[in-house]
């Protein structure tokens, strides 16, 4: 017969293989909460981190311990991150502490070795004094001339000290006047660069604005970008709109749309048939009719202006009948951005 195990036994063996199948089915931790620790240790052990940087320090270990108990893998991977952002500005921090801190050692280093060196002279001056005092002493004769010796080298010595006080002073000068030429330069290149950005956007708008023009088949005059409504748009003797004008309108208004900050004037013009007052009433409906055409088709009205010259300004011969067709128009005038109309109508 087999041999029987004892029931404590069992019992300790099913206890030990839960533990250990419960450890194998812990969860790891989070690789970036690794590399925050991993990163935090690195950074605690350097003494000067520690010294420099205690704050910066402290805060990424806190924001470790704050991963290490949160329970969501998003949440941890982010305070993980921002732990370990926090132990490279520790890092940081301590060397720039340090860098400024050696800094100011070697400048003291150095001032104290002036001071050391400016003793040494002084003392240097002090020995060879009393060494030409004492030989004053023993003639009197060579102290009158030692003493008008000293006096001669303690003026050339002021000359220079005063040629190396205004040395300096010009070192100075010039230094403050080439980094004022140097801020000057600057100052104009970033001009320059700013004029010539502005300089190409304004090309790039002018060409997406002919590209726009060429489609109203407009032309330049010196008063702006002018569009001309023949008269066969209108009924003989009357203002109302033929159904003609649409196209022409619609991309008016499509171009008006696009350019919201610039205005138009309509003029309404006449041939010389008939009262001088009948045509100018006319060439004012007329250009009223065409500002409605285009309110009804969303345009702003503060954005037109209209007026009507009757047949003051003719462009063609009256005298024939194609010269007076020419004669019959409403001009739609693009104005400059920001121009009202009023302002260039004809006087």
């Amino acid at each position: 017969m087999k041999p029987r195990i004892s029931s404590p036994y069992l019992i300790m063996a099913l206890a030990l293989g839960a533990v250990f199948f419960l450890s194998a089915c812990k969860t790891a931790p989070h690789p970036d909460l690794v590399a925050a620790r991993d990163a935090y240790n690195e950074a605690a052990a350097q003494p000067d981190v520690e010294k420099y940087a205690p704050v910066e320090l402290y805060d990424a270990k806190k924001m470790i311990q704050r991963a290490e108990k949160a329970e969501d893998e998003e949440e941890i991977a982010d305070l993980a991150g921002l732990a370990k952002d926090r132990v490279e500005v520790a890092v940081l921090t301590a060397q720039t502490k340090k860098a400024r801190e050696k800094k100011l050692a070697l400048e003291e280093e150095t001032q104290k070795t002036l001071l050391k060196s400016r003793q040494i002279e002084i003392d240097k001056a002090k020995k060879e004094a009393e060494e030409k005092a004492a030989a004053l002493s023993r003639k009197a004769e060579e102290a009158r001339a030692a003493e008008l010796a000293l006096a001669v080298k303690a003026k050339e010595a002021e000359q220079k000290a005063a040629e190396a006080a205004r040395a300096k002073a010009e070192a100075q000068a010039s230094q403050q006047k080439a980094a004022a030429m140097k801020a000057e330069a600057e100052a104009a290149r970033a001009t320059a660069e700013a004029a010539t950005k502005e300089a190409e956007a304004a090309t790039k708008e002018m060409e997406n604005l002919k590209k726009q023009l060429a489609e109203l088949q407009a032309k330049q005059t010196d008063r702006g970008l002018v569009l001309t409504l023949g008269d066969v748009l209108f009924a003989t003797g009357k203002s109302d709109l033929m159904p003609g004008a649409a196209r022409s309108l619609d991309k008016l208004v499509a171009f008006l749309q696009e350019n919201p900050d610039r205005n138009i004037l309509i003029e309404g013009h006449t041939d010389s048939t008939g009262s001088d007052s009948a045509n100018l009433a006319l060439s004012r409906r007329r250009a009223d009719s065409v500002r409605g055409a285009l309110m009804v088709r969303g345009v702003n009205g503060n954005r037109i202006a209209t007026t009507g010259y009757g047949e003051a300004y003719p462009v063609a011969d009256n005298g024939t009948r194609a010269g007076r067709q020419q004669n019959r128009r409403v001009e739609i005038t693009i104005l400059e951005k920001g121009v009202k109309g009023e302002s260039m109508m004809r006087r």
